[in-house]
């Protein structure tokens, strides 16, 4: 009596686990997961030999552009250096793919001079400073921007000099931030000095998804508040989509989110970061980087 049950329970059980896979095999496949880094870096023996310098493109005019205009404007940018690229580049969907058809971009003057409004979208869009300079991997901006009253000009960081060796995965960009405090200075604002950020989807368009700040390579510059990048590698997380921020109707294509772990103050002159890149969270800040990204303040 026993035997026969056993065999009637596992006869049960294998109708079961047959019905259960039929029944899995109906089911649509689930959908691919979206890869960050839809395009690789050529880097190490074999890459191309450096340094290299890097040309930067100035700012541009994106308002009601389509998506693909815009992925084609950053083709382009990337196929200048095409040496640089495994197979062809491709822009990240999963970074800007939520960029909305003929909506307009904060402007230049619009962010650092009218504010939020109709007028929030005068001048060249500020975000191709980054989107148009794709081996700008870690761009600096900085964190506050509010409207100014009567003349006023804007005044941001400005990348003077980027430079390439692929065959050592390092990078340099040299920033002429004195130019900038100088304009600073010049302008109303509550505060003598600003604090930045690191404005990092070129990074993460290309596979590097960590980053931290070694202490001991790096001078002159420091953590805003608790900001997390100088003690521990930190998830980067920008992309680009549609929101209200520039309070212009319908809403602008723009940075998202804030990251207060990627803000650091500037103290003194000449400052330089030394940036270290990883595609996978490294078991600690001392591992090796995948990248190294310096960034000089002169």
């Amino acid at each position: 009596m026993l035997t026969a049950r056993r065999l009637i329970l596992w006869s049960c059980v294998a109708l079961l686990a047959i019905l259960v896979h039929r029944m899995m095999a109906a089911l649509p496949p689930s959908p691919a997961l979206v890869r960050i880094d839809s395009s690789r870096l050529r880097l190490g023996a074999g890459a191309a030999p450096g340094p290299l310098t890097i040309e930067r493109n100035e700012p541009e005019e994106l308002d009601f552009k389509t998506r693909e205009e815009i992925f084609e404007r950053r083709r382009k940018m990337v196929a200048r250096h095409a040496e640089f690229i495994e197979g062809d580049y491709s822009p990240s969907l999963a970074l800007f793919g939520q960029i909305t058809d003929g909506k307009p971009w904060w402007g230049l003057e619009g962010s650092y001079c009218k504010g939020p409004g109709e007028h929030s979208i005068d001048g060249p869009s500020e975000e191709t400073r980054f989107l148009l300079n794709p081996f700008l991997l870690l761009g600096v901006n900085e964190n506050y921007a509010w409207p100014i009253p009567g003349d006023c000009f804007p005044a941001f960081p400005r990348p003077v000099l980027l430079s390439w060796d692929p065959v050592q995965s390092t990078a340099t960009v040299t920033y002429d931030l004195k130019r900038f405090f100088n304009e600073w200075a010049e302008l109303p604002h509550p505060f003598a000095r600003t604090d930045f950020y690191l404005v990092n989807y070129n990074a993460r368009d290309f596979g590097y998804n960590y980053v931290h700040i070694s202490k001991e390579r790096s001078h002159g510059v420091f953590p805003f508040k608790k900001a997390a990048l100088f003690s521990r590698p930190v998830l980067m997380q920008a992309m680009i989509h549609t929101g209200g921020s520039c309070g212009y109707p319908g809403g602008c294509n723009n940075q998202s989110p804030t990251e207060s772990d990627l803000s650091f103050f500037v103290d003194d002159l000449p400052a330089e970061m030394y940036c270290k890149l990883w595609k996978q969270k490294p078991g600690s800040e001392k591992d090796p980087a995948d990248f190294v990204f310096i960034i000089k303040f002169q």
